[in-house]
C-alpha cells in the first residue's frame, strides 16, 4: 500500500477532527474490539432504541445532525462523560444512526494511530434478498496488508437480534457492498437497482447518493 495514502488516512478530516475534546479520547488503545467497545459506550442508534428500552423524544432525535466528532464530544461532555471508555445507561448516550458510528470509530483508529476510513454502502444482512443503505468503517491491518471492514454498530444484542453468522470486526465483501461497488454492480446488469436502499428510498437515486 502505498505509505502517502496511508498517511492521508492517518490524518483526521473535517468531520473525525478533535481539538478542544482531546482528554475525552486520551490514550485510545491500538486494539479493534476496544476501540469499537468505546464507540458503543458512547453512541445508541436512534432506530434500534426502542429496543435498549430508551424512548426518544423528538429533541432527542435531532442528535444525529450533530455531526462532526468534535461536537459530539461536547455534547456527550456535557451529558457527563469524561473519556470514551466510560460505561453509562443507553439513555445517557448519545443518539446516532450508522454513519456516526463508522465516522468515530474512525476517529478513534486514527487517534490509535491506525489508518481508517468511514465507508458508505449498503448491507446485506439487515433484509433478506435487499441491499440496505448502511456505513461501516475500514482500518489498515499492516500485518496482514489489506483493508479490514468493521460494523461497530452490531452490539451483541444486533447480532442476536439479526442473527449475524460473520465477525462484525471482519466484514465481508459480499456483507457490505461500497457505494461505488453497489453502482457498477447495477450498471453491469449484476443486480437489481431497485433492491439498493431504505425506507422507502430505492433504486438508482439512492444509488447515486451513496455513490458520490
Amino acid at each position: 500500500m502505498n505509505s502517502e495514502l496511508l498517511e492521508y488516512y492517518l490524518q483526521h478530516g473535517p468531520m473525525t477532527e478533535i481539538k478542544a475534546n482531546r482528554h475525552m479520547v486520551a490514550d485510545i488503545p491500538p486494539h479493534i474490539p476496544t476501540i469499537v467497545k468505546y464507540v458503543q459506550n458512547i453512541l445508541l442508534h436512534q432506530h434500534w432504541s426502542g429496543a435498549y428500552g430508551v424512548e426518544l423524544s423528538d429533541e432527542r432525535k435531532k442528535e444525529p445532525l450533530i455531526r462532526g466528532v468534535e461536537g459530539k464530544l461536547s455534547f456527550l461532555r456535557e451529558r457527563g462523560f469524561g473519556h470514551v471508555s466510560e460505561e453509562k445507561t443507553h439513555g445517557e448516550k448519545m443518539i446516532g444512526i450508522c454513519r456516526d458510528f463508522s465516522v468515530v470509530g474512525a476517529a478513534l483508529c486514527r487517534e490509535a494511530g491506525i489508518p481508517a476510513r468511514a465507508r458508505c454502502g449498503f448491507a446485506t444482512y439487515f433484509e433478506a434478498g435487499k441491499y440496505v443503505d448502511h456505513w461501516v468503517f475500514e482500518y489498515w491491518d499492516d500485518g496482514q496488508q489489506r483493508w479490514i471492514m468493521v460494523d461497530a454498530q452490531l452490539d451483541e444484542l444486533q447480532q442476536k437480534a439479526l442473527k449475524i453468522k460473520f465477525d462484525p470486526l471482519a466484514v465481508g465483501e459480499g456483507d457490505f457492498i461500497t457505494g461505488p461497488k453497489a453502482w457498477l454492480m447495477c450498471r453491469a446488469g449484476n443486480a437489481d437497482p431497485n433492491l439498493f436502499g431504505i425506507f422507502q428510498w430505492w433504486g438508482y437515486d439512492y444509488l447515486n447518493w451513496n455513490l458520490f
